[in-house]
Parts: C-alpha cells; structure tokens; sequence
C-alpha cells in the first residue's frame, strides 16, 4: 500500500558495472507463469451454476437487487455485496457465466499491472510492473488449495476471489490519490472513496471483512511510522479502515448468522480459537515447504522480486524501517485471516477462503523482496545474475508442473460443462412440457459440492427445483 522505496541521489551501481537490462529477464518469466494463467483462465471458461448458485439466482431474479439482500440477511448471512453481485449476475444472464472467471483473471491481472507499475519507485517500468504482476498472480493461484471453489464456483468467487481483485482495485486507488489528492477538497473526495469502496469490499464475506480491518489497520501502523498520522496517505487509510470496521459489524450482526451457525458448532472459545488458527496455520505453511511446486514457486517469485529491486539505478532511502515492517506483516496479516473463519465454523478454515492469506502472504514478500534487492544494487554482477538465474529456473519449473495438472485436468472441466448444458436442456423440455418432475443424470462435478439426490427435501434439490420451477430430482448416489 505505501511506496515500495523513495528516491535518493546516490548511485545505486559500481563504477564500471554493465547493469542489467529487466527486458530480457521479464520475456523468459513470462513465458511460464503467462501460460499457465492463460490454463486457468481456460478452465474457468467451463464454469456453470453449481450447488448454491441456482439458489443464489432465483432470489436475485425473484426479489431484486435490495429485497433480496435483505432476505439473505435475515436468513443466512450479513454479504451484502455478495448478493448484489448475485443480482448483477442475473441481469446480465447466467449463462454467461462462463466467461466471469477468465475476464475476472484478466481484469485481476490489469489491476494488479497498475497498482505496481504506481508503486514502483523512480523510473517507472512498465515491463518490470507486468512481469512482477503476473509472477505474483501465478503465485498465489499455485498455492491456493481450492481454486475449483475460489475461483470458478460462482459463490465461492465472489466471496473470496472477487473481494481480492477488488481490494487491488483499492491499492490503485490509493496510489493515485497519494500522487494526484493535493487541495483539501481532493483529499476529502478520497477520503470518502476509500471509506466506500472498503465499505463494498467488506459486504462480500465476513472472512473479507475481518482480513480487511487487520490488513488496512496494519498498513496504518506502517503508515503512521514511516510518514506519520498528518500524511494523505494516512488519512486515506484511515477511512478505508472505518469503512472496514462498519462493514464488518454489519456482516456480523445479520439475524441470519443464528439461521446458519445452527449447521455449526458453537463457536469456540479464545483458547481453543486460538489453537484452531494456530493448527490450521501451520498446516497452511507446511502443505507450501512440502509441494515442491508451490515452495519453487515461492522462491523463484522472491528471487525475482529481489532481483528487480537490485535494477534501480539509486540506493534507497527511508526503507530500513519500512523492510522489517512488510516482512512481518505478511505473517502476521496471513494468520489474522484464520481467526474469523476458524470462530465461524469452529474448526479449521474451507481451503476455498485460504486464497486470501495467500494473497497477503505473497504481496507482502515480493514487496519485502524488491525493497532488499534495492540494497543489493551494489552488489556483484555475478550474485545479480546467479539471483536472476535461479528466479527463472524455479519459477519455470513450478510453472512446468502446474501447468500440466490444469491441462490434464481439462477433460473433467469439459465434460462437465457438456453434461451440464445437456441437462439444462433436459429440464426445460421437461417444464415446456408441463411435467411435475424431471429426472436427471448424476451430476458429478469438479468442485466436489453438493448435487440433487431422490430426496426433494433435500437442499441441492431445493435450489434446482426453485431456479427451474420444476421438481428437480437426481440418482441416488454410493455412500
């Protein structure tokens, strides 16, 4: 959220020394991590209404924008935005659902260019704000647990995966109005833009909600150290984290989350939360140094973040402070992120909501890498070049095998999405044709959720039957 670094007049190089050029560099990392964004932007185009989502839909198309709001809020949850963004969906047309994850990828991926190519120090690159931004997307995506539930499953996305590009969609924010908001009148424009913007993104989930406060809150504490509480930035902050905060006492506070805790047990206490999160965290860290792909891939995403931040021409100044404060803040923030989802359902987080400590977890080190590698400008072009070199090596390799799980895994993506366009079909024929029920095939899918049974009662087939005003009923599936 703050300057990566400030500007000073020293030189950053040794007399003598050939600096490298980023170009090179950024064309070879691209090449893997561009690729394997592209597989799933791919995959997410065979995306359909799963589970919740025919749920979701029919209130969005039956009770509008603001009355279906508040039926979920007095029946299931506090997610404001998330049902606005239900009804959003509705009117532009569920069956274009499919095309929501690739563009949502690709916007994620604009934004994020922006917000680095803003935050970069001195010389702006563009080549070094596209590479870094696909390196750190193609992270955090890698060390995701549940991408089929946080990125493709509609009410898995807007809950976890669309608040994250939203927020980036604030960072951008922030670093225009920390270079534009000079008269009074401006800052006060964005004071109440930051306020507004916090307040949506906290609507989306109660886990978003909570990261929010603990995340803005600790960039306040940064902000206040290294430029002070009377600073535009500060103040820009600050009612981002109020909008957090209200947000979050809405969410909390709907009547609904009595209706749905009743699927839970009750909530722990502060020891035995605290163990929950510890547990849940460790095992999150651990699942990261034991899969190779996922711990090259965090490697190689610093080691390149290092070795950007040695390309500056001048030595920093100011960031002696700011390093260890972005270090532990991507610890500290991450683990934050467990709390409230481990008080939710009293037990260790949905792997679907993990996306969000990743992405703080992962920003917050190639923030902390690139301010290093600013203080080994000065170093031998051997280290810069053996930096670049193991970047690439490691980033290639993670890319390599990710890429093959997402590409063997597209006939499962496909078949599906056929399946599924041969049983709509099935069930409005059957409607057409004023039938009172309408068997369907097993409807496996590869969010692993739940799917209609025998059973009208239950909710799968609910949610079936409610969207297709049909009695929806499915085969009976093996214990």
């Amino acid at each position: 959220m703050t300057r990566l670094s400030r500007r000073s007049s020293g030189s950053g190089y040794n007399q003598g020394m050939t600096r490298p050029k980023p170009s090179i560099a950024s064309s070879i990392l691209l090449l893997p991590t561009g690729i394997t964004l592209f597989l799933y932007g791919y995959l997410g185009s065979f995306t359909r209404l799963l589970a919740d989502d025919f749920c979701s839909a029919y209130y969005a198309g039956r009770l509008g924008l603001l009355r279906s709001i508040w039926y979920w809020y007095i029946n299931w949850s506090g997610r404001y935005s998330a049902y606005a963004a239900d009804w959003l969906v509705e009117k532009i047309g569920v069956y274009s659902l499919s095309v929501i994850p690739p563009l949502s990828l690709l916007l994620w991926l604009i934004l994020t260019v922006i917000a680095v190519y803003k935050a970069l120090p001195g010389g702006k690159s563009l080549v070094i704000a596209v590479t870094l931004s696909a390196i750190f997307l193609f992270v955090v995506l890698a060390l995701s647990p549940s991408i089929p539930q946080s990125l493709y499953w509609w009410n898995g996305m807007r809950a976890y995966s669309l608040p994250l590009m939203m927020l980036t969609l604030y960072a951008v924010l922030f670093q225009v109005g920390v270079e534009r908001l000079k008269s009074a009148k401006q800052v006060m424009a964005g004071i109440l833009a930051s306020f507004l913007l916090a307040f949506a993104i906290g609507g989306f989930s109660e886990t978003c909600a909570a990261f929010q406060v603990a995340l803005l809150g600790y960039f306040l504490i940064v902000e206040w150290f290294v430029r002070g509480r009377d600073s535009a930035p500060f103040r820009f902050l600050l009612a981002g984290w109020i909008g957090s905060i209200v947000a979050l006492a809405i969410v909390v506070l709907a009547p609904g989350n009595t209706v749905r805790q009743d699927y839970y047990s009750p909530h722990p206490g502060l020891g035995a939360l605290l163990q929950i999160s510890l547990t849940a965290y460790g095992v999150f860290l651990l699942d990261i140094l034991r899969t190779p792909e996922k711990m090259t891939g965090v490697i190689g995403a610093l080691l390149a973040a290092v070795w950007f931040g040695t390309q500056r021409r001048d030595k920093p100044t100011g960031n002696d402070r700011f390093l260890p404060l972005v270090f532990t803040g991507a610890f500290l923030v991450s683990f934050a992120t467990f709390l409230p989802s481990a008080y939710a359902v009293s037990d260790a987080p949905a792997p679907r909501s993990v996306i969000i400590p990743v992405f703080v977890l992962i920003a917050c080190l190639l923030c902390a890498g690139f301010i290093a590698g600013e203080w080994l400008s000065e170093g031998s072009r051997l280290l810069v070049n053996i930096l670049l070199l193991l970047a690439i090596a490691f980033i290639t390799y993670s890319a390599w095998i990710g890429s093959q799980a997402l590409y063997t895994s597209r006939r499962e993506y496909i078949e599906f999405a056929q399946k599924w366009d041969e049983t709509d079909t099935l069930i409005l024929k059957a409607k057409a044709a004023n039938l009172e029920t309408v068997q369907i095939p097993a409807m496996d899918n590869w969010a692993g959720l739940e799917r209609p049974t025998p059973k009208e009662t239950y909710w799968p087939n609910v949610c079936y039957s409610l969207y297709y005003d049909i009695q929806v009923l499915g085969p009976r599936y093996p214990d």
